[in-house]
């Protein structure tokens, strides 16, 4: 249901995605107030449930291949490898038949529509892309990407900031420096994701294994994602890698890892407490593993230092109601956005303090809950994205990402075994 009320209309607002949103709010918090142990999508072990539910999403992604800046008539050639990448997966699927070789071919083949899509769009009009494309270069060239010009976007809107944090850029600067899209980057997390799924499933079937990576490879505009060099599959991908090295016992990388994780984007600091608390018994806390934590955390630290007005306005004022990007976020996909555009039909500071005040009461219930870590995440982010007003389709699709993991790794198990992050 997420997936119907966002993918239509790329996460701008429109009344029946609101609805269709509101409703997916309502039944997920449902689902937390009952407190449930298990998978909270599934609860009981059952998989034929399941198993429909991410053929479904298969073939629902069919018709939303593509970029909005991509090449017209590429779009039809992609949608035809889509339409294989499905047909391979699910007669894999259901007819158990050479699964492992079809795994490679569905890597080969990701791999072919990603590059594909992004020569078809080399140069989209996104800022995002621009950003993560130029701000390396600066820092190559020794200037302050929070101190920086960027080239023209939006008509009116002068590129004069970078409102991600650093690591944001320091992961993409070596995509930039060889291939010079950062997008390839975005290529790489994903393959990367799928691996590390693997190895956290453990001695899971092929046939399985096959279906999740056919659904998390082709999920509802994923090449929109790819194309507009969104973070979101980037840090998804660092969240399994730190629960990766974890498993393995490498406790000291795990950490490093699990702190570039918040230094990608704003909104992933809002999920400490909740990794914290998931951390509890299973690292010895000592001074060294607090500052392997701390490591990255250096580099925010020196731009704020030598910049403060610059570093604080480019990654929080620039987000502020009336403030930077605020035009633009008045069409998300929000309940500030209703509120204001629907309902008072006005600015006003008191909406902001209600939808505060609700997104931490919500955050307690969530944080209270028996629920899964990754269940708990989605939680967090999907009640902070639909309460709050700057909130578009890749937001709710780090969302996705998380319920597709809470499906396929806190609870699609043989009944019985512990669960993977368990």
């Amino acid at each position: 249901m997420l997936f119907f009320a966002i993918t239509p209309s790329l996460g701008f607002i429109s009344l029946p995605g609101f609805l269709i949103l509101t409703t997916v709010v309502f039944f997920f918090f449902l689902l937390v107030v009952r407190n449930s142990k298990r998978n909270l999508l599934l609860g009981e072990f059952e998989p034929n449930r399941a198993i429909i539910l991410l053929i479904l999403l298969l073939f629902y992604a069919l018709p939303y291949y593509g970029g909005l800046y991509q090449n017209q008539w590429s779009i039809p050639v992609g949608t035809m490898v889509v339409f294989l990448m499905i047909l391979l997966t699910t007669f894999g699927f259901v007819f158990k038949q050479k699964t492992g070789k079809l795994i490679i071919l569905l890597v080969l083949l990701y791999l072919l529509l990603g590059f594909w899509t992004i020569l078809n769009s080399p140069s989209p009009t996104v800022d995002v892309f621009v950003i993560l494309k130029e701000a390396p270069i600066k820092f190559l060239a020794g200037q302050n990407p929070y101190k920086s010009a960027y080239s023209a976007v939006y008509p009116g809107i002068p590129s004069n900031y970078f409102s991600y944090l650093p690591m944001a850029f320091l992961y993409s600067l070596p995509f930039v420096a060889i291939f010079g899209d950062p997008r390839v980057g975005v290529i790489f997390a994903v393959i990367a994701s799928a691996y590390l799924l693997s190895k956290l499933l453990g001695n899971i079937s092929k046939q399985y294994l096959l279906l999740f990576l056919g659904v998390f490879f082709l999920l509802p505009r994923s090449f929109y994602i790819l194309e507009h060099s969104y973070l979101d599959p980037i840090v998804f991908m660092f969240l399994l890698l730190f629960l990766y090295l974890l498993k393995i016992g490498r406790q000291m990388l795990a950490l490093l890892v699990l702190s570039s994780f918040f230094l990608f984007k704003q909104d992933v600091i809002l999920l400490v407490p909740i990794l914290f608390g998931y951390l509890r018994g299973k690292i010895n806390v000592n001074s060294v593993k607090v500052l392997v934590f701390l490591v990255p955390w250096i580099v925010p630290v020196y731009y704020f230092l030598i910049n403060p007005g610059s570093f604080l306005w480019n990654t929080f004022l620039l987000y502020l109601p009336g403030l930077g990007i605020w035009s633009v976020s008045q069409r998300s996909m929000s309940l500030v956005t209703v509120l204001r555009s629907m309902v008072f039909h006005t600015d006003s500071y008191w909406i902001y303090i209600i939808v505060v005040i609700l997104f931490l009461f919500t955050y307690f219930i969530i944080w209270r809950s028996k629920i899964g870590i990754f269940a708990k995440m989605a939680g967090v982010m999907l009640s902070f994205d639909y309460l709050m007003y700057h909130s578009y389709f890749n937001h709710y699709y780090f969302v996705a990402l998380l319920l597709l993991a809470d499906i396929i790794l806190e609870s699609y198990v043989q009944k019985g075994k512990k669960t993977v992050t368990g």
